[in-house]
């Protein structure tokens, strides 16, 4: 799979090799992992877990706010009760609510008073606004330490060069959309924006076309891709038994899923 410093090399490729320092190293780096987000983004606005992790939460008697310590926390998804300490533990989803409808949503005591799971839903929201964090709110408040498993959608947040974010088979889309936006800052030789402009734009533009044209393309097949995360899996099958030939019925006859 392409890493970033993969790709940054192929993106010049792509470019026709121009000049180190046109685009700088930094400057391609930046457009790449802004194209990348954008890639992830895509993943992460669909159906389909494509990029997932989980984390848990335990709570304390008494405390209606938790603070999620997950780095790459993104949207939850999924909330279920577990109990390490009980293998045979019957778990139960939980489902979200905003913090405005909680108190429609469940009518009962402020806080519980036994140390089981007692959450009938669960709040998510960030605050505060100079540097939002994600909290979780129980309702109601719990009456004891029990744990909660979240799963949610990550977000990729560059953590090396030597990263493969997001679908590596679409790498090929992000380079694209990459080369496209660093064509101003090319220069190939004497060919730049400053000296033999009419050759550096021509080339720019020829350039372009092609970019653009499979971007066009490979988008298309990034969307359908998305759209159909899975092929259809094996399931039973409607067959035909010895009967089929041995009617009397002229037609003939369908056995059901079971042979008969």
């Amino acid at each position: 799979m392409p890493s970033i410093t993969t790709n940054l090399a192929l993106i010049r490729q792509r470019l026709l090799e121009p000049d180190p320092s046109a685009p700088q190293q930094h400057i391609l780096l930046n457009i790449l992992l802004e194209k990348i987000a954008d890639h992830t983004l895509q993943l992460a606005n669909v159906r389909a877990h494509w990029a997932v992790n989980h984390t848990t939460l335990t709570t304390g008697s008494g405390s209606e706010d938790y603070l999620i310590t997950a780095s790459d926390f993104g949207r939850p998804f999924l909330v279920y009760t577990t109990d390490a300490s009980d293998p045979y533990h019957v778990r139960r989803e939980v489902p979200f609510t905003l913090m405005q409808d909680a108190e429609y949503r469940y009518l009962g005591p402020q806080q519980y008073n036994s140390q089981l799971h007692s959450a009938v839903e669960i709040v998510f929201y960030r605050t505060p606004a100079t540097a939002p964090q994600w909290y979780a709110r129980p309702v109601p408040i719990p009456g004891g330490t029990v744990t909660y498993e979240i799963w949610y959608d990550c977000f990729y947040d560059v953590g090396s060069l030597e990263d493969t974010p997001g679908i590596s088979a679409f790498h090929h889309l992000i380079r694209c959309e990459t080369a496209l936006d660093a064509l101003p800052a090319c220069a190939w030789g004497a060919v730049s924006l400053t000296e033999k402009t009419d050759a550096w734009e021509m080339k720019c533009k020829a350039l372009a076309l092609v970019l653009s044209n499979a971007i066009t393309k490979y988008q298309k097949q990034f969307n359908d891709f998305k759209a159909q995360p899975t092929r259809e899996g094996v399931n039973q099958k409607l067959g035909m038994g010895r009967d089929y030939e041995l009617d009397f019925m002229p037609v003939g006859r369908m056995t059901g899923n079971y042979g008969w």
